[in-house]
């Protein structure tokens, strides 16, 4: 009578031909570190990027470019330019030649300057649509207070409609930023 093999069996026998694949755990490896580096790196915790004990060093350097480029993109608030010059720091180190770290702290200079125009024009735009919006918020208070009796304040945040124009003019200001964003992106990759 035959034996009935177990799944175990089954699975073994048909992974006995397999073998791992060393180079591809090693790049996995190296570009998860990258990406991990890079994390700390614009946080403050971390100064070196290239560390000793990585075995892939083509996947790491590259993984660690795309990351470094990945994370160069318009500041949502104050606090994100500090990450700008962690970033300025993060490519000179790529970068070998004296005249290209020049490039890139030219770059980087007009980067900054642009980062807080674009923060003060989103700061300004609310104000100004605020401004604008006034009548009608007052308007619909004062609808408010012939429905119900009460008399309401209403700050444009919390109308529904405030916020949509908001958003638009927002995603346009934003679209037209990020083109810039792209400029630099591609300066840096031919620098790299």
């Amino acid at each position: 009578m035959s034996r009935i093999k177990s799944a175990l069996e089954l699975a073994m026998e048909k992974t006995a031909d397999v073998e791992a694949d060393r180079g591809a755990i090693y790049r996995a490896e190296a570009a998860r570190e990258a990406k991990k580096r890079v994390s700390l790196f614009l946080e403050g915790k971390e100064n070196d990027l290239f560390p000793e004990e990585v075995k892939e060093k083509d996947t790491y350097g590259e993984t660690l470019k795309e990351t470094l480029l990945i994370n160069l993109k318009l500041p949502r608030i104050n606090e994100d330019l500090a990450k700008v010059s962690r970033l300025e720091e993060g490519f000179s180190s790529l970068i070998k030649g004296s005249m290209e770290k020049e490039a890139v702290t030219g770059l980087f200079g007009q980067l900054k300057n642009f980062f807080a125009q674009y923060l003060d024009s989103r700061d300004h735009l609310l104000e100004n649509l605020a401004a604008q919006y006034e009548p009608q918020l007052r308007q619909k208070e004062a609808q408010i207070r012939q429905q119900t009796g009460q008399a309401i304040r209403l700050t444009p945040e919390e109308d529904p409609e405030f916020v949509k124009i908001l958003q638009e003019q927002r995603k346009m200001m934003d679209s037209q930023y990020e083109e810039v964003i792209k400029q630099a992106k591609d300066q840096l990759k031919e620098l790299l």
